[in-house]
């Protein structure tokens, strides 16, 4: 990026009231070694490792903003600072009522905002909020949040197919698989 932008990207996972303490018994949210939150920052890292490169700090703060007595934070808040100068916050929890995900980014000369869908992502230019047209086309299942797709997944599989044919390169490698867990790493011991 030619110059420095900042981001806000907010994440929440549901967990409905009537269904909340078979959740956390019976999923990853109830243990810190796959906790929510942790599976928060494995979607939301990697790409904005990907789209604003490496991170050079992070400020860290958590906190407990529920009673679900969860083994760590429900709530965690990033301050990143990227090597190319782009600041951002990424907040993350697990306590939303309902699956929240939105992204923010600004700038001298840019303004982006996604809504957490596929039909939700404006420029705002020249005063005016303009659509920007992410996918042709989108699976998704209606048993999820609408912020939920399956074109990732489909994506991602798509594309390991074409590396092994020798038609595509990856978009993705083990290397950058690896920063993003050392940071995740780094964010829970701080």
């Amino acid at each position: 990026m030619a110059s420095p932008y900042t981001t806000s990207t907010t994440s929440g996972s549901i967990c409905p009231t009537g269904t909340r303490g078979r959740i956390i018994k019976t999923s990853f949210v109830g243990n810190a070694r796959t906790g929510g939150v942790r599976e928060i920052f494995g979607i939301d890292l990697p790409w904005l490792l990907d789209a604003f490169g490496d991170v050079e700090s992070v400020t860290v703060q958590k906190d407990t903003i529920s009673d679900l007595g969860l083994p760590y934070p429900d709530c965690v808040t990033l301050l990143l600072r990227h090597k190319g100068g782009v600041q951002g916050v990424l907040a993350a929890d697990v306590v939303s009522r309902k699956a929240v995900r939105s992204f923010e980014c600004f700038g001298d000369g840019i303004h982006l905002f996604w809504e957490g869908n596929p039909k939700a992502l404006y420029e705002f230019k020249d005063g005016d909020k303009r659509f920007v047209n992410t996918y042709a086309s989108f699976e998704h299942d209606s048993r999820y949040s609408d912020n939920v797709v399956e074109n990732a997944y489909v994506d991602e599989l798509t594309n390991f197919f074409g590396v092994l044919k020798g038609d595509e390169q990856p978009k993705w490698s083990f290397e950058k698989d690896l920063k993003a867990i050392e940071l995740m790493d780094f964010i829970e011991s701080h």
